[in-house]
């Protein structure tokens, strides 16, 4: 889903989308591709911040814990 779709998606349901929360995280077996995302809101196009590094749920997910996580998944 397009980010400025995902911004309007949120307004139709009246749900307040916190944009300073936020964030992207790459994940990839080799070098991610790297891409700036945006949403765009009134008018003014605010980029997300990039993390290399997130916690879901009590679960730390990064670069150095994701082929663990795959091999994890995977039996």
């Amino acid at each position: 889903m397009p980010t400025t779709a995902l911004y309007a998606w949120s307004e139709k349901l009246l749900l307040e989308l916190n944009i300073d929360k936020c964030k992207i995280l790459s994940l990839a077996r080799e070098s991610p591709v790297v891409y700036n995302y945006a949403i765009e809101i009134d008018g003014v196009r605010r980029i997300l911040d990039r993390e290399t590094k997130m916690k879901d749920l009590g679960v730390q997910i990064d670069e150095k814990n994701l082929s663990s996580m795959f091999i994890f998944t995977r039996k």
